[in-house]
């Protein structure tokens, strides 16, 4: 009977697979998720960054007063951006 030999490089291989594997999967899932979430077509205010979508008027402004804004504008139920433009709401 022969036992299977584990070496550092087979491990280290197969924790890159596993790593490239898992962060390909992450990838997916942020730029699918969107596309697919029936919550897409929420109202909410345009991003003027791409880098950080609405958090910039987010952090400026006074308590929430931004908020009851933006309640006013688009309802109770609305989107906005968050760093690189991904959605939440």
């Amino acid at each position: 009977m022969r036992m299977a030999v584990f070496t550092l490089g087979t491990s280290l291989w197969a924790l890159g697979a596993a790593t490239l594997g898992y962060g390909l999967y992450k990838l997916l899932e942020v730029l699918i998720t969107p596309l697919l979430s029936p919550l897409r077509d929420l109202p909410g205010p345009p991003s003027p960054s791409f880098a950080f979508g609405n958090l910039k008027e987010i952090f400026d402004a006074d308590n929430s007063v931004l908020h009851e804004a933006w309640t006013e504008k688009y309802g109770h139920t609305l989107m906005y951006r968050a760093w690189f433009n991904v959605s939440k709401w």
